[in-house]
C-alpha cells in the first residue's frame, strides 16, 4: 500500500510595495533603480513575485530594458517574507512624468494575488527657480535688511531655497576672490567657495543676518538657489555687479544681488515624455 501527502491551499498571497513609498519623487539626481517589499503567504509558500512599472503619459510599461508598448510583467528577486526588483537601465529610462507600479505574488498551489491599486510615483527632469526679490538689484539701503524672494517648481514642489552671501573686497569684481569673505551663518570667513545657508520658507523666502554684521559701505553679492522636491537644483546663468561708496554717519549697504534662475525644461532622465 502506498500513501501520499498533500497540502490543500485555496488562500491567496500577499505581497506590499514599500519602497518607492506612495507618492514619492524623483529624478536624475535622486533616481530609482531599487523596487522593494514585503511577501506573505499562509500555506503553500510564494512561488514568483511579477511587477509592473506603467508610464501614465504614453501607456507604455517597462519590459526589463526600456518602456514599449504593451504589458509587461517583470520577475523580482524573492526571499522568505519579501521581495526586490534591481534593473540599472531605468536610470536612463525615467522621463519626466507620472509612473504606477505595481507588485503580486503566486503561490506554489498557483493561487494568484489580485492587482493591488498601483503606489504613484512621480519623476521631475524640471528644475526649480528662484529670484531674490528685495533689496533690488544696485540698490543702497541704511537699515539691516531681511533678504526676501520667491521660488518656483511647477512639478515637484519646492523643498528649500539656500543663499550665499559674499562680502566684495577691493578689487571689486563679479568674481569671487581670496580676499573676499563668505557668510557661513554666524561669520564671515575667508572665500574658499560659496557657503550655502537654508532660507526660511520656500516658495516665498528670507534671509537674513545680524546688523552688527554688516560692514560700512561694504559691497555684497546675493545669490539664492533652490532645490524641488525631487532633488533637482536650481543653476546658475549669470551675475550682475555695482559698487557703493556713502555717507559714513550711517551703515550702508550695497546689496548686488544675482537671481540663480534655471532653464526650465533641462533636467534629467533621458528624453522628456508627457
Amino acid at each position: 500500500m502506498r500513501s501520499a501527502t498533500f497540502t490543500y491551499d485555496n488562500e491567496n498571497p500577499s505581497t506590499t510595495v514599500a519602497y518607492p513609498t506612495n507618492y514619492s519623487n524623483f529624478s536624475g539626481v535622486k533616481t530609482l533603480v531599487t523596487l522593494s517589499g514585503a511577501l506573505s503567504d499562509n500555506c503553500s509558500g510564494v512561488s514568483q513575485v511579477n511587477v509592473r512599472i506603467f508610464e501614465k503619459g504614453t501607456g507604455d510599461y517597462f519590459n526589463g530594458s526600456s518602456f514599449a508598448a504593451g504589458v509587461s510583467d517583470l520577475a523580482a528577486s524573492i526571499y522568505s517574507s519579501s521581495w526586490t526588483y534591481i534593473d540599472t537601465d531605468l536610470i536612463t529610462e525615467w522621463a519626466h512624468g507620472t509612473y504606477y507600479i505595481y507588485a503580486w505574488a503566486q503561490d506554489t498551489a498557483s493561487n494568484t494575488e489580485a492587482l493591488e491599486p498601483a503606489t504613484t510615483i512621480y519623476y521631475d527632469t524640471v528644475l526649480p527657480l528662484s529670484d531674490v526679490g528685495y533689496p533690488g538689484n544696485g540698490t543702497s539701503i541704511a537699515t539691516e535688511p531681511t533678504i526676501t524672494g520667491t521660488a518656483a517648481d511647477a512639478d515637484t514642489g519646492v523643498n528649500k531655497v539656500e543663499i550665499s552671501l559674499r562680502r566684495d573686497r577691493s578689487p571689486y569684481s563679479s568674481t569671487p576672490g581670496a580676499e573676499d569673505y563668505a557668510w557661513n551663518g554666524s561669520t564671515w570667513t575667508s572665500w574658499g567657495s560659496d557657503i550655502w545657508i537654508q532660507a526660511s520658507g520656500t516658495t516665498a523666502w528670507s534671509f537674513s543676518i545680524p546688523i552688527s554684521s554688516w560692514v560700512y559701505g561694504g559691497h555684497y553679492w546675493v545669490k539664492s538657489m533652490a532645490t524641488d522636491n525631487g532633488g533637482n537644483i536650481e543653476s546658475l546663468l549669470g551675475m550682475g555687479i555695482s559698487l557703493l561708496w556713502q555717507n559714513q554717519l550711517i551703515t550702508y549697504l550695497y546689496l548686488l544681488h544675482q537671481i540663480l534662475r534655471r532653464s526650465a525644461r533641462n533636467g534629467y532622465g533621458g528624453s522628456q515624455r508627457h
